[in-house]
């Protein structure tokens, strides 16, 4: 389907010298394209075929950000239903005794072992760590500072 007529030449149409323009194929769907673009079994893109594919990848692009993309973003800050926010944990740990000691107290030894034990805790918050010091203080094992409140 050329729309013009094969120059005078060899059998493929080839010429020798002569300055004609390029010869043109109308492709049905595709449009006119100078022969020498087009590529055996292939057919090119133009550029409405490739402008619709970028405006449909545009449009599932945000459509995923509205509706997924920036709920998910947005709701990082919001606490599940049922959950405790952190600051009411927070309060209640400076607030609340953690490692209840036994009602019957410590032995001098057991003391220096729950002494030993709850190195990390701290004397005012954690009852065994309290109770167990103040168990060797009054064994005369361990010698408070003037700052130290009972």
């Amino acid at each position: 389907m050329l729309d013009s007529a094969p120059a005078p030449g060899d059998a493929q149409g080839h010429t020798t010298g002569s300055m004609e323009p390029p010869k043109v194929a109308k492709i049905p769907g595709v449009g006119r394209i100078p022969t020498t673009q087009r590529t055996r079994g292939y057919r090119v893109m133009t550029a409405e075929l490739f402008t619709t594919m970028v405006v449909i990848a545009a449009v599932i692009f945000f459509l995923w950000l509205v509706l997924y993309g920036l709920p998910y973003i947005l709701g990082k800050d919001t606490v599940p239903e049922g959950a405790v926010p952190a600051a009411e944990i927070l309060d209640r740990v400076t607030t609340e005794r953690i490692h209840p000691a036994p009602p019957q107290g410590f032995t001098a030894d057991e003391a220096a072992l729950v002494l030993q034990q709850h190195l990390e805790c701290s004397r005012e918050l954690c009852d065994s760590k309290y109770k167990a010091y103040w168990t060797r203080v009054d064994a005369g094992l361990i010698r408070p500072t003037p700052e130290t409140v009972r």
